[in-house]
């Protein structure tokens, strides 16, 4: 998984690479479908500035709109890309491309609050955190970043697995089988599978909630367990992306491996 002692700046680098691929994903699926951007657009700034009166009048609608309307927009998206190409390909990220990728992220979401999600907010916490690292520049505020990105991913699998175990819907299998005929994630064969199959669905429904509300337990467990936590979470990720194109997941979620696996080596 690592050398064996990998150096807290090491693992804070393979961290940025990993939330940089995330942020190089997004960009590029959001000027693919650009037009959602443009003004008769579903994500336009014309509608989404009306949400708030900060946004819609005043200094701060004069100093964004220039950067939220349309192709001020992309101009954003290409910057992220772009920066994000460079923390990727670097030796060693500089903070630059790394406060980069975070403000201009940032920036993306405070545009819309429609169609972010926890890849999103993940990929942000992660890079914000990564942007003081390189700030303060100490190592022990990277060991605390460390820690911190662990500490952060462990908290949004047992918040979102201890929701799942909740409801009934997941318990008994129907949420998993009612996300899958949706529209937007849904898979029609495999959703008739499931709702033939119901114990299929009631296993997998329970894999993800145990995977989830489990997960923080990798701090705790002896060395050897910690990649089988690890490659657990992952293949949820990588199911949810097969199967529902949730893409960017993989990426911002794995960002946060290397510090949960260097937490767990420094600890013992």
């Amino acid at each position: 998984m690592f050398p064996a002692e990998p150096t807290a700046w090491a693992t804070l680098a393979l961290v940025e690479r990993l939330a940089a691929v995330g942020l190089l994903v997004a960009s590029a699926e959001q000027l693919v479908r650009r037009r959602a951007l443009i003004a008769t657009g579903l994500l336009s700034w014309e509608v989404a500035q009306l949400r708030s009166r900060a946004l819609s009048r005043g200094w701060q609608h004069r100093m964004l709109d220039p950067l939220f309307r349309s192709p001020g927009v992309l101009m954003l998206l290409g910057l992220r890309a772009a920066a994000a190409a460079v923390v990727i390909v670097m030796p060693t990220p500089t903070s630059a491309a790394v406060v980069v990728c975070a403000a201009v992220t940032a920036l993306l979401m405070l545009r819309s609050s429609y169609g972010n999600d926890g890849a999103d907010q993940m990929g942000l916490i992660v890079l914000v955190a990564a942007a003081l690292a390189h700030a303060f520049d100490g190592t022990r505020v990277v060991s605390a970043v460390l820690w911190f990105c662990a500490a952060q991913a462990c908290l949004s699998y047992v918040t979102s697995g201890l929701a799942k175990l909740r409801g009934r819907r997941w318990r008994d299998g129907s949420g998993l089988t009612g996300v899958l005929s949706t529209r937007t994630y849904g898979v029609g064969a495999l959703h008739r599978v499931l709702v033939r199959r119901r114990w299929l669905a009631i296993a997998l429904s329970w894999s993800v909630i145990l995977t989830e509300s489990l997960f923080p337990l990798v701090l705790v467990v002896p060395d050897a367990a910690v990649p089988w936590f690890l490659a657990g979470g992952l293949a949820f990720h990588l199911g949810a992306a097969v199967v529902m194109g949730l893409n960017t997941f993989v990426w911002a979620f794995a960002a946060t491996y290397p510090a949960i696996a260097w937490c767990t080596l420094v600890a013992t």
